[in-house]
Order: structure tokens, then sequence, then C-alpha cells
């Protein structure tokens, strides 16, 4: 069972509070996408970094489905995140 998903997000960043925020703008299958990732100087080097995210649907999805979805889909974003801070 596959479908895409397309969808618009509205970003804000605040590199003050080490902060980036979003929320759904529109969707032909999201009711929701907020979340926000908050990342915190953590020594020479090193920043800790914590992710929320809460989505839904608007076509029913198991609950094992979703959790697979997002679990699966966080190391690669998190890789990503990486790769991109370390060209910077």
């Amino acid at each position: 069972m596959m479908r895409d998903v397309q969808y618009t997000l509205d970003h804000v960043e605040d590199a003050a509070t080490g902060r980036v925020e979003w929320k759904l703008v529109s969707s032909d299958s999201l009711k929701a996408n907020t979340g926000r990732w908050m990342l915190k100087a953590s020594g020479a080097g090193k920043t800790d970094i914590s992710y929320e995210i809460d989505i839904d649907f608007n076509f029913p999805v198991p609950g094992f489905v979703l959790s697979k979805l997002v679990k699966g889909s966080l190391p690669s974003m998190v890789d990503g995140f990486v790769k991109r801070a370390k060209k910077n």
C-alpha cells in the first residue's frame, strides 16, 4: 500500500535559541504536520538535537505503519542534517 503525499510547510527559524519549527499550510493527505528541531551546543564541536513531530493523515493509517514511517525516516533525516551541517 503506497501513496504519494504532497504538502506545504511553513518553517520558522530562531538562530538565537537554536529552534526550527514548522506547521502545515496545505496538503492533499495530511490533517496535521507540526514539529520542531531544538539544537543546543554541548561542548567542543558537539550539538544536542531534539526532534518532535505531530502528524495526522486524512485517511486511515495503522499505528504500526505510522510508527515505522516516523522511526524509519528519522535516521535518514538526521544523517542528511549532519551532512549539511558539516558542509557549512
